[in-house]
């Protein structure tokens, strides 16, 4: 549990913790401590569908959805900093744009609902959310089930599930949509752009195109760095704005402490 983790640390008995020990009402009431470190990191997370599971076999239900959120929600509630993202790929890494992805648009969100033959959320089918349960992003998925009900009237059921039950079930049927993340192994786009690929194994989205696999090999064998990163910027648009088999929310920041007598601890955006 991450109040007894961090009561160890008041108390102590640890020398060291981090987002899974430090609570947001922690975080703000030692903000200004020098103990205190806050940095970002190259770890992004996102709202995924499963493609082949009705309503969200249909792209425009999937951009509705994109629509539907106001990003700029999530560091209000989690109040640690997060950067707010349409995009996949990182901010300060080859071929980010902001324009990659489909921003907060309310009106627009409602009428690919429409197109899709569920005008003001009527006959919308049931609809699930699968998230791990962790308070961090229990936040996140009702905010999230909040912005869609408030813009396109639809209903989504949250339901959690412990890690290793959750990461099954991602692995083994994911539902209609699962909240998941993605950290960085080494600091390229290559290790966010690959993850959608149709042969990656960490793919839970179902979603599976010839195009985007082609346009990733290429970026993976350029040498040019310009012509590379347009490879990576034309497949982030085909990921964010195009197909839509995921919705990036936000890139989280580190939280640590950090007792006055531990030394050599290096901070880095990779964690």
């Amino acid at each position: 549990e991450a109040s007894t983790a961090f009561a160890l640390y008041e108390n102590n008995e640890l020398d060291f913790v981090d987002n899974r020990s430090f609570a947001t009402p922690d975080v703000e009431r030692f903000r200004n401590s020098p103990e205190y470190k806050n940095f970002p990191l190259l770890r992004g997370y996102y709202l995924a569908f499963n493609v082949n599971k009705k309503p969200f076999d249909d792209v425009r239900v999937r951009k509705a959805f994109a629509l539907s959120i106001d990003r700029s929600v999530f560091p209000k509630i989690l109040r640690r900093g997060e950067r707010p993202t349409s995009s996949w790929i990182p901010q300060g890494l080859a071929g980010y744009s902001a324009d990659s992805g489909l921003n907060y648009n309310q009106a627009l969100a409602r009428k690919y609902l429409a197109d899709a033959g569920f005008e003001g959320g009527k006959n919308f089918p049931e609809t699930k959310l699968l998230y791990p349960n962790r308070e961090d992003v229990r936040l996140v998925v009702e905010a999230t089930q909040d912005e869609i009900k408030r813009n396109l009237g639809v209903h989504v059921d949250l339901v959690n599930q412990e890690w290793k039950v959750y990461l099954a079930t991602t692995r083994r049927d994911p539902p209609q949509m699962f909240r998941d993340s993605w950290g960085a192994d080494f600091p390229d786009p290559e290790t966010f752009m690959n993850l959608f690929t149709s042969y990656n194994g960490n793919n839970h989205t179902r979603w599976k195109s010839a195009d985007y696999d082609k346009l990733i090999g290429l970026a993976q064998a350029e040498q040019d760095v310009a012509k590379r990163a347009d490879l990576y910027r034309q497949a982030d648009k085909m990921l964010c704005s195009e197909a839509v088999p995921i919705v990036p929310a936000y890139f989280a920041t580190q939280n640590i402490m950090i007792k006055p007598w531990v030394k050599g601890i290096a901070i880095n955006p990779l964690d």
